[in-house]
C-alpha cells in the first residue's frame, strides 16, 4: 500500500476587496519565504452518473496549471471538523481525462475500477481560478497561503470562487489557527465550510444545504478523558459545521434549529468536563458559544412562531383574517433576522469562533499540546466523570421540578434549560451504560421536555404577538392587536393541554432510575 500525502488546510470565504488588504500586511512580508507565484488553473472534477464517488467519500480531478495535467484523488480523512485533514493521491496524466490506472495505490485503485466499471467517468463540473501562492515561514513549521478568485462550472450554472487556503506543509498544525487568527484580525474571514467539490456537485444536482442532526457518540469503559473529551466535543462542532449551510441559506428552519442544538450541546458537555481543565480553557468558548446561540435562537423562535403557532393557528379558528397582517408582520421580521444571521455566520467574530474551537480541538487531541499539559487529569476513565456529572445535574433537574410542576413560568423555563442540559449531557455519555436503563431515561425525559418545550413555545408567541404589535404604526396596531388577542386565545387552548401533561410526565420521570447509578 502506498500512502498518501496528508493534506491539512484551513479554508475561509474572502471578499474581493480584501485581496488588496492582504497585499499589503506588514506582518506577512518577514514571513514569506519565496517569491509569489501567480497561476491560472483549470480543475476538471469527474465521477459517475450515480456519483459513486461522491456517496464514498472521494473527489477525483485533473487540473491543468499551463505546464501539463495532473490528476488529484482525494478522500475525507477527517478527524476535526473544522481543520480540513484529506489523504490525496497525485499522479501526472497525458491529457485532461482521468487514469485511474495511474493511482498509487493498489487497493484504492480497484476501488475506483470496480465502482466505475460498469458506469464510466463522465466531466461533472470544473474550476477555474487565478491562484496566488505565498510561502509563508512560522517558527518551525512552513505553509501555503493561497488566494483563488474564479468561477465554478457545472453545465449552464456558474457561481463565484473567492477564497483564501491555508495549507501546512510541514510542522504543527497549531501554526495555522494561529495564523488564520491573525489574517482574521487584520482583514476579516468568512469561514468556509465546503470544499470547492462540496460546492460543485450542489450546483451539478441543483441541490440546497441540508440540515444535518448529530452523529452517534460511541464511547466504553475504556476510553479516557481526553478522548472522550475530544470525541463528544468534535461531534457538537461536527453539528454546528454541518448546519451552517443550511442555517445561511434560511429554506428549511431546521438548518437553523440544528445548528442551535450543537451550540446547546457543546455548551453542556464543556460545562460538564469543566472540572478537569482550567477555566481558561473552556469559558471564553462557552461564552461566544453562548452568543452564537442567541443569534441563532432568535431565527428559531421567529421560526417556530411562524410554522407552528400562526399557521396551525388560521387553519382551526373560523375567521383567520386577523392573523394576515400579523403573519405579514412576522414574515418581514423573519426575513430580517434570517439576513442578521447569515451576516453573523459570515463575521469575522463567528470565524474566531470557529478558530477558537478548532485551536481547542486540536490542543487536546491524541497528539496535542494539552494531553501532555493535563495527562495526569485526562488518563483517568470518562466513566468517573459521566457519573458525577450525569448526578448533579440530575439533582438540579430534580430541585427545580419540584417547584415547575405547579409553580411560575419562570420556573418551568429554569426546568426546561436545566432538563436541556441533563438529556445532552446524557446522550453523549448513553453509551457507557447498558442500553435498556439509558433508553428508558431518556425517552422519560425527552417527553417531560417536549411538555415543557410547548409551555416554552406558547409564552413566546405570545411575547412575539405582543412584540410585533406594539411595534406597528397607528393604521395597523389595531388589526396586528386583533390578531395577538387570536394568539393568545389559541395558545391558551395549547397551555392548558400541556399543563395537563406536565404533572403526569414529571411523576413518571421521577420513577425511572438513573441509568448512571449502580
Amino acid at each position: 500500500m502506498v500512502p498518501p500525502h496528508l493534506e491539512l488546510e484551513l479554508r475561509f470565504g474572502l471578499a474581493p476587496e480584501r485581496i488588496a488588504e492582504l497585499a499589503v500586511c506588514d506582518w506577512l512580508q518577514p514571513r514569506t519565504v519565496a517569491p509569489l507565484v501567480s497561476r491560472q488553473l483549470r480543475s476538471i472534477y469527474f465521477d459517475n452518473d450515480k456519483l459513486a464517488l461522491r456517496r464514498r467519500g472521494f473527489a477525483l480531478r485533473v487540473r491543468n496549471d499551463g505546464t501539463g495535467w495532473l490528476q488529484t484523488l482525494k478522500r475525507d480523512t477527517q478527524a476535526s471538523p473544522i481543520l480540513w485533514t484529506r489523504a490525496e493521491y497525485e499522479s501526472p496524466v497525458a491529457f485532461g481525462a482521468p487514469d485511474l490506472d495511474s493511482i498509487p495505490d493498489l487497493e484504492v485503485r480497484e476501488q475506483l475500477q470496480k465502482w466505475t466499471r460498469k458506469r464510466p467517468l463522465v466531466a461533472i463540473f470544473e474550476t477555474r481560478v487565478r491562484r496566488t501562492t505565498r510561502r509563508l515561514q512560522l517558527g518551525a513549521s512552513t505553509c501555503l497561503l493561497e488566494i483563488d478568485v474564479g468561477e465554478l462550472r457545472a453545465g449552464d450554472a456558474v457561481a463565484p470562487i473567492c477564497e483564501l487556503e491555508l495549507e501546512l506543509e510541514r510542522g504543527d498544525p497549531a501554526r495555522l489557527f494561529e495564523l488564520a487568527a491573525e489574517l482574521n484580525a487584520a482583514i476579516g474571514l468568512r469561514f468556509e465550510c465546503d470544499s470547492k467539490a462540496d460546492r460543485g456537485y450542489a450546483l451539478y444536482a441543483g441541490e440546497r444545504a441540508s440540515p444535518q442532526r448529530a452523529a452517534a457518540i460511541e464511547l466504553d469503559p475504556q476510553t479516557d478523558l481526553g478522548d472522550g473529551m475530544t470525541r463528544i466535543a468534535s461531534s457538537c462542532a461536527a453539528q454546528i459545521v454541518g448546519n451552517i449551510a443550511a442555517a445561511r441559506d434560511g429554506v428549511d428552519p431546521e438548518g437553523v434549529h440544528q445548528l442551535r442544538v450543537g451550540v446547546r450541546r457543546l455548551r453542556a458537555a464543556l460545562g460538564a468536563f469543566k472540572e478537569v481543565l482550567p477555566a481558561q480553557e473552556w469559558m471564553s468558548l462557552r461564552r461566544e458559544l453562548r452568543w452564537l446561540g442567541i443569534e441563532a435562537g432568535r431565527v428559531r423562535d421567529m421560526d417556530v412562531f411562524v410554522e407552528e403557532q400562526l399557521v396551525p393557528a388560521a387553519r382551526f379558528i373560523a375567521d383567520p383574517k386577523p392573523l394576515d397582517c400579523l403573519a405579514a408582520d412576522a414574515a418581514s421580521m423573519r426575513s430580517k433576522l434570517q439576513a442578521e444571521l447569515r451576516e453573523t455566520l459570515a463575521s469575522a467574530r463567528f470565524a474566531r469562533l470557529m478558530l477558537a474551537l478548532g485551536q481547542w480541538l486540536q490542543r487536546f487531541s491524541t497528539e496535542g499540546i494539552g494531553r501532555t499539559v493535563y495527562h495526569e487529569r485526562l488518563s483517568r476513565p470518562v466513566s468517573e466523570l459521566a457519573a458525577a456529572a450525569l448526578a448533579r445535574g440530575h439533582a438540579r433537574v430534580r430541585e427545580l421540578g419540584e417547584r415547575a410542576a405547579s409553580g411560575s413560568i419562570a420556573d418551568r423555563h429554569a426546568l426546561r434549560i436545566e432538563l436541556k442540559k441533563l438529556r445532552y449531557v446524557a446522550e453523549s455519555f448513553a453509551t457507557l451504560y447498558p442500553k435498556k436503563r439509558s433508553r428508558r431515561f431518556l425517552r422519560e425525559m425527552e417527553r417531560l421536555q417536549e411538555v415543557l418545550g410547548g409551555l416554552n413555545d406558547v409564552e413566546t408567541a405570545r411575547r412575539l404577538a405582543r412584540e410585533i404589535a406594539e411595534r406597528a404604526d397607528a393604521a395597523s396596531r389595531s388589526d396586528l392587536e386583533r390578531g395577538a388577542c387570536v394568539i393568545e386565545g389559541w395558545t391558551a387552548q395549547l397551555a392548558a393541554r400541556s399543563e395537563q401533561k406536565l404533572s403526569r410526565c414529571w411523576q413518571r420521570f421521577g420513577a425511572v432510575r438513573p441509568f448512571w447509578e449502580s
